[in-house]
């Protein structure tokens, strides 16, 4: 078996509170936050997810509370997926979005 680590879930948290896609991830103090990764309409959209930022390697849930590390976090912020789509005069044009929706909030 792996050393990796499985993050826990607290049934008794308040649901996180939206931010605005310019609002950055307020910092915590004890460097452990509490993630939602919302479920999408792609396939697979409903299944956990994994994250290994470095040597930790969590499986986080969808729609489930879970208290992570920041780096979990930061992991979470890197995962972009770039599509190209042309544009008027045909060229391709590059688009990035976050590959997760999901909130975070310091535990």
């Amino acid at each position: 078996m792996s050393d990796s680590q499985v993050s826990t879930i607290d049934d008794a948290v308040e649901s996180p509170k939206k931010r605005t896609k310019s609002e950055p991830i307020a910092a915590s103090k004890s460097g452990r936050y509490m993630v939602t990764i919302f479920s999408s309409g792609d396939p697979g959209g409903a299944d956990a997810v994994f994250v290994s930022p470095g040597p930790e390697a969590v499986y986080i849930p969808r729609d489930t509370p879970c208290e992570v590390s920041a780096a979990v976090v930061d992991g979470l912020k890197n995962a972009v997926m770039t599509s190209y789509e042309p544009d008027q005069s045909g060229k391709p044009v590059e688009r990035s979005r976050q590959r997760f929706a999901f909130s975070a909030v310091p535990a």
